[in-house]
């Protein structure tokens, strides 16, 4: 993490939130987290999820529209981790320099290989689609509850500082970036997203997919949530390079979207360039690790791996896989 708090601090902040949700501090269970503090704790034999997230990163109404999100799509239907309040009705509480809220832990857990099938291809697709199909006629219960368009994400306002010295990157980036903002908006093709549905954040549990994780929602294209999923599809452990496995899982995945909504022809022949921004955002994340020294070995290859791909200027598709 790189909030400028010392553990005992930390101690103290963890102890009050365990209040506020009617738990002893020592239930809450620190699990991680790549930009918040994460942890679990078990209240009347019910699994819950703590984020404990700096107000740097998330302004509360950004915070306060999750939420809402979440819970009108659980609402309706969407197999997501709800949202649950403090024990005086708060769904996001403010203590010092955090915000805390927390969740239902989702049922299940990883996704196994023997999980990793066609029939979990389509249901991820059924998921998506219909979120997507919700996603259209929403509209917040306050004007004021709003998340980021695209193009206001931090990272693409931030990288030229943190990237000097890669030339062969920021031209990468900047040329990714003038085809977005040619891209056509449209209330058919544009609207909320989850923006980060790879397979480390939706658990299974007798095969059925419960999402979380919905930090990254954003104003989006609708095609661009697909993309992120087949970013991590192609570039995961799970698939390896095998045009095969890519083209099944596209068939699968589309087989159940399109049971709700349809992506158009061109909307699809975006997708490389979705594919492009998402491995332009992996590698600012991890620069900016690089920078406050919390950089793993795991992280520098990832890096390494970028970096490498992008200069040797690799397609991460082949787009007739798409069709």
């Amino acid at each position: 993490m790189n909030d400028a708090v010392t553990s005992v601090k930390l101690h103290d902040v963890v102890a009050v939130a365990a209040m506020l949700y009617g738990v002893a501090p020592s239930a809450m269970i620190e699990i991680g987290g790549f930009e918040s503090y994460v942890y679990e704790y078990t209240k009347e034999n019910q699994a819950y999820i703590l984020k404990i997230i700096n107000r740097e990163r998330r302004t509360k109404l950004m915070l306060l529209a999750e939420v809402e999100y979440i819970n009108y799509l659980a609402e309706n239907g969407i197999s997501v981790s709800r949202c649950i309040p403090t024990i005086d009705g708060q769904y996001v509480y403010k203590v010092a320099q955090f915000y805390f809220v927390s969740y239902e832990k989702a049922k299940g857990g990883k996704v196994s290989e023997e999980d990793w099938a066609p029939a979990l291809f389509v249901q991820l697709g059924d998921i998506v689609g219909r979120m997507h199909r919700l996603a259209e006629v929403y509209t917040p219960s306050d004007p004021s509850y709003v998340r980021n368009q695209w193009h206001e994400e931090p990272r693409l306002h931030n990288f030229s500082k943190l990237l000097q010295g890669e030339p062969a990157i920021m031209k990468y980036g900047q040329e990714v970036l003038e085809q977005l903002h040619a891209f056509p908006v449209t209330p058919n093709n544009y609207g909320l997203i989850h923006y980060d549905c790879h397979r480390g954040n939706y658990f299974v549990a007798d095969g059925q997919i419960t999402l979380f994780d919905f930090d990254d929602m954003q104003y989006n294209w609708y095609v661009n949530d697909a993309a992120v999923i087949l970013y991590y599809v192609i570039k995961g452990n799970h698939v390896g390079p095998s045009s095969e496995a890519i083209r099944e899982f596209v068939t699968c995945f589309l087989e159940g979207y399109t049971r709700h909504r349809m992506f158009e022809r061109e909307e699809l022949e975006r997708i490389p360039t979705f594919l492009k921004l998402r491995q332009f955002l992996l590698y600012i994340a991890i620069s900016e690790k690089k920078a406050e020294g919390q950089l793993t070995e795991r992280m520098q290859t990832r890096l390494d791996r970028i970096r490498g791909e992008i200069e040797r200027d690799e397609d991460i598709i082949d787009i007739n896989l798409l069709f």
